[in-house]
């Protein structure tokens, strides 16, 4: 299996980055030939210029793009690690995939509607949240963590299979809590095939 990881996070001591190298240290354990695109550390350029715009629309899309595109067809499995910051993914990664899943190569419109191109036998969001999951549930903010990448962004390209595990209270789980975390993800990674 190749699995692509898409990891956004700027701090390399951060409980982000342990995810990213303990997800790492797992896939390749079980045979997984694994990418990886930290986008803080490739210095990625998430915004989507006018002349970027004008470029795609007249059929060429930046050298940039078709690196990360490049990438993104390699794999046959997408993981996503990155903490929620304003019940969203950071920035980076929204421009990440603003840029790279395009029409014409994430989904098409046909006359019956849009159709995902992105054929992915898996996906999965990994994302953390300083709150407890209670204190989100309270205020209706569960789902909408996750699915704007799961279902807005994952199932609207095609990729059918798609989960999220979110990680909650990461502020206040201590570093036993936070070892948890990273075995719960390893474990889950070890039962992810195809």
């Amino acid at each position: 299996m190749r699995t692509l990881i898409i990891y956004a996070h700027p701090n390399k001591n951060s409980f982000n980055h342990a995810l990213f190298e303990k997800s790492k240290e797992t896939l390749l354990s079980l045979g997984h030939e694994v990418k990886s695109r930290d986008l803080y550390d490739l210095k990625f350029n998430p915004v989507l210029s006018a002349s970027d715009l004008e470029s795609i629309q007249n059929g060429k899309v930046p050298s940039d793009i078709t690196e990360e595109q490049k990438q993104v067809l390699w794999a046959n499995h997408l993981l996503f690690i990155y903490p929620v910051w304003w019940i969203g993914p950071p920035a980076i990664l929204k421009g990440w995939v603003d840029k790279v899943f395009l029409n014409g190569f994430a989904f098409s419109y046909k006359s019956g509607g849009p159709q995902g191109l992105l054929k992915h036998k898996r996906a999965l969001v990994v994302c953390t949240a300083g709150s407890p999951k209670e204190e989100l549930q309270s205020m209706g903010m569960t789902e909408m963590i996750y699915r704007p990448i799961t279902d807005g962004t994952l199932k609207y390209c095609g990729i059918a299979n798609s989960q999220e595990i979110v990680l909650n209270n990461i502020s206040g789980a201590g570093q036993s809590g936070r070892e948890k975390m990273l075995d719960e993800v390893s474990l889950f990674l070890k039962k992810w095939k195809d």
